[in-house]
């Protein structure tokens, strides 16, 4: 994986899949999709971000992002209390509700059995450490029978119902229980954080790392993390029901994260072992929940994107393997040098500065291979054997940039003219400028024009009449330019 993806993100699959997962574009794309760092430096998108941390988890800060990861790392109490309330369930069926606390701390509060469910989570005590553990500890398990001062709601009843409605669950995580739901949210806020920037990249990558290991250790495959996530979830919505439709959402993300034609979880390279027994266990537990109607019309829908993209290719005189090759070129050349910049948007407005890439043919909006049919049109150009198009810029100086060249449509009105400069004869430098552009030089004189006005509008940053401040404040924009036309340069010289 490139460095600008983290495998972990795994474990927050349930958070990340969508319908396109069904079907299968390019490896590239699905890799980008899952597991990448940031997907996204869009302003509008970082802003709905924000929003779900401070609306799901309170988080506006490092400091709160640091509590909510805090109250959901409760391996020593929610995941501890679990698989003790499991074992009585399992020794004693409903008898376990007639229980009293003092009854039930005599049988599974005891050192040895505390310990023994403790070291399933990884959690290991100093004896005096041990002894104020368990007398916190007891006091949560008070609150659990409401027995404590403030007279809480019994709640052994409640857990009895969910063992007994999603026994066959249970039985897939016996030992860790729910608690891969408080995973899942902790590498969602720890992602989330970083992208709106409340956590460096460092803080990003030790607890990534540091919850990706606790993981690991506590589970033996996805089949028991999935599982676990899912008693969780349904625990959340207070629901024994895994069917019913407000809990689809997640029960359809782990259903595609299981049989997407991109193998996201070999991707990951973890619990690679027997991983085709834990995808048929996955299913197994999946098929009695899942609504079957409504997943096979996500499945035709997505289908039918397919086709419209292939028949957009062979349109504009390419084959589907062709896109798949652009996409791939694209998405490692192009996209992950932008968003290593944070400015990939000025390459996802089309709307505005007339640049399209291969990614927007899967969008609803815009076809790329439309665009490039407009470019073909308006010049009259035609593509050489073996050619085909990566970006098209339909503004100002209209350019084509292919794998043999890049084309640039220019000139007084009456005067345009197209010229085509080959890779190898490109020596690429980028500008910002005063018009509110960057233009992309490829010699001395001949340019493209990069068009930021709506972009500056979105960002905040301004361009100013003096360009040697405008080079300032548009570096990382100029320099991640730069970088991918110097990589495609590289690439097809």
């Amino acid at each position: 994986m490139r460095d600008n993806q983290n495998p972990a993100n795994i474990f927050q699959v349930m958070y990340k899949t969508s319908n396109l997962d069904r079907i299968f574009i390019s490896d590239e794309l699905a890799r980008d999709r899952i597991f990448s760092v940031v997907e996204s430096h869009d302003p509008r998108e970082l802003k709905n971000v924000a929003n779900d941390l401070s609306e799901l988890y309170d988080v506006v800060d490092k400091q709160s992002l640091q509590n909510a990861v805090d109250n959901f790392d409760s391996r020593d109490t929610d995941g501890v209390l679990d698989a003790l309330l499991r074992k009585a369930y399992n020794e004693l069926g409903d008898e376990i509700i007639k229980m009293n606390y003092d009854e039930f701390s005599a049988r599974y509060l005891d050192d040895a059995t505390l310990k023994s469910a403790l070291d399933v989570f990884g959690i290991k005590f100093e004896q005096d450490e041990f002894e104020s553990y368990k007398t916190v500890f007891k006091d949560f398990v008070k609150i659990c029978f409401g027995e404590d001062d403030e007279q809480s709601e019994n709640q052994v009843p409640d857990f009895v119902a969910y063992c007994k409605h999603l026994s066959e669950l249970y039985k897939l995580c016996e030992n860790t229980g729910m608690i891969a739901y408080n995973f899942a949210n902790i590498f969602n806020i720890i992602s989330k954080g970083y992208a709106v920037g409340y956590i460096d990249k460092k803080e990003y990558d030790n607890a990534m790392t540091l919850y990706a290991d606790a993981v690991k250790g506590i589970f033996s495959g996805f089949d028991e993390y999935f599982a676990s996530y899912l008693l969780g979830y349904a625990f959340s919505y207070d629901e024994v029901d895994l069917s019913a439709p407000e809990l689809q959402e997640r029960v359809k993300s782990i259903y595609i994260a299981t049989n997407s034609p991109f193998d996201m979880l070999a991707e990951s390279r973890i619990w690679s072992e027997n991983l085709n027994a834990q995808k048929s266990r996955i299913n197994q537990f999946l098929a009695p929940i899942m609504d079957m109607n409504a997943n096979k019309k996500d499945a035709d829908e997505m289908e039918l994107l397919l086709n419209d993209v292939k028949q957009n290719c062979e349109q504009c005189g390419f084959d589907f393997k062709t896109y798949q090759k652009t996409l791939d070129i694209y998405i490692t050349n192009v996209k992950s040098p932008l968003l290593d910049y944070g400015v990939e948007l000025m390459f996802n407005i089309p709307e505005t500065n007339g640049i399209f890439t291969p990614l927007h043919e899967l969008s609803d909006e815009y076809s790329f291979y439309g665009a490039v049919n407009d470019f073909c049109k308006k010049t009259k150009f035609k593509f050489s054997d073996g050619e085909f198009p990566i970006i098209v810029i339909l503004d100002s100086n209209i350019s084509l940039v292919t794998n043999k060249a890049i084309h640039i449509y220019s000139g007084m009105m009456f005067f345009k003219k197209l010229k085509s400069f080959a890779w190898i004869d490109v020596e690429f430098k980028a500008e910002a400028n005063y018009m509110m552009m960057i233009k992309g030089f490829v010699d001395k004189e001949n340019f493209f024009g990069v068009e930021l006005q709506a972009y500056q509008d979105l960002t905040g940053k301004k361009f100013l009449t003096e360009d040697e401040q405008n080079a300032l404040t548009f570096k990382d924009e100029t320099t991640a330019i730069e970088l991918t036309f110097n990589n495609l340069k590289r690439l097809f010289r």
